[in-house]
């Protein structure tokens, strides 16, 4: 029997852009591209006609710009999965978080020229149009919903735990900003994220959950130290951990190497994490391709710690979270925005 072929819907206002990353993807037999559009609007009718199974969108398009285009087509009756394929640069990445939020699949870094540069990316993208393919369609709407709730809690004098490290990959923005903008301001443990995302994401990452939550979030670069009550969001572009310096727990960066996934690795820092904290630590695994976290969530559990993963159903991609399963790592398996819920119960 024929396999079918993923149908692609290129958005770009790039004519030379969209013949480059139609040549490329016309490498891969397993994709076909059904058609082209030059800007938002022409992306909504196109996906309205042609009904494609990925739609590849770049973000900076004048009037009708991706950010638009995602959230129009994820409203309509047919919505779909959308890679944002756009050249992320240093600036400011609120509209690419935007669109993520708005239920955008998951995005990849457009080097703005030579098609070699184009090539570069063929591993990633095709990668990603694979696992696009068969995400759940309800689950990107699903996530979509980020009703806020940070009202103070009442905590016990004496609390079960001292850290929360939560780890997320492909899917991960919107669901940490679920989690962030769903803890009590008044939470008295830091929270650490490890986010798989390119370094120039961070700090516009780091903009959207200061505003998911009162609480500051952090930066961790190396010698911040670890403070309770605060959110820390780890750097791109190379690993972080925790280290005890004295009677201080700083970030340091690292250059140790982890199996799964580096630059930051979420196993290096749950690890570091474990060393210092032992049975102390809260483990959160969400969303996302491959299996780092798995070893590191393991190491929480053998010390005796909670480990939490996302639920299958609520994942845009079930790869962390089901290596960590498979490792016999995870205690519980809890629906997206049940988490923040099930995290304040435990530590109480």
């Amino acid at each position: 029997m024929v396999k079918p072929k993923i149908n692609i819907l290129i958005v770009d206002d790039s004519s030379i852009m969209r013949h480059l990353i139609a040549h490329v993807l016309e490498e891969n037999e397993d994709f076909l591209v059904v058609g082209t559009a030059n800007n938002g609007k022409e992306a909504i009718s196109q996906n309205r006609q042609l009904r494609p199974d990925v739609v590849l969108m770049d973000m900076n398009m004048g009037d009708y710009d991706g950010p638009f285009a995602v959230d129009q087509i994820m409203q309509s009756p047919w919505p779909v999965p959308i890679i944002i394929l756009s050249a992320l640069g240093n600036s400011d990445m609120g509209p690419i978080l935007g669109a993520l939020e708005s239920g955008a699949y998951d995005y990849v870094n457009k080097s703005p020229s030579h098609n070699s540069d184009i090539k570069a990316i063929k591993v990633p993208l095709f990668e990603k149009i694979y696992a696009a393919k068969e995400t759940d369609i309800a689950t990107l709407l699903g996530n979509k919903d980020q009703k806020r709730n940070t009202a103070p809690h009442t905590f016990d004098q004496f609390l079960a735990y001292e850290v929360i490290l939560l780890g997320a990959s492909t899917g991960g923005p919107s669901a940490v900003e679920s989690f962030i903008s769903r803890v009590p301001e008044n939470l008295p443990l830091p929270v650490i994220i490890t986010q798989h995302m390119p370094a120039s994401f961070v700090p516009s990452f780091a903009a959207r959950l200061n505003e998911m939550n009162n609480k500051e979030v952090v930066l961790a670069s190396s010698g911040t130290s670890l403070e309770k009550g605060k959110i820390y969001l780890l750097p791109g572009g190379h690993n972080t951990v925790l280290r005890k310096i004295g009677s201080e727990i700083k970030f340091r960066r690292s250059r140790r190497k982890f199996k799964a996934f580096n630059d930051p690795s979420i196993d290096g820092l749950f690890e570091s994490a474990v060393n210092i904290f032992g049975a102390k630590c809260i483990g959160v695994l969400m969303t996302g391709m491959g299996r780092d976290g798995a070893e590191g969530m393991l190491k929480v559990k053998n010390a005796g710690g909670l480990t939490i993963a996302q639920s299958k159903e609520t994942c845009v991609v079930y790869g962390m979270p089901k290596a960590a399963n498979l490792a016999g790592a995870v205690q519980y398996n809890i629906k997206l925005r049940e988490i923040p819920s099930f995290v304040i119960s435990a530590i109480s």
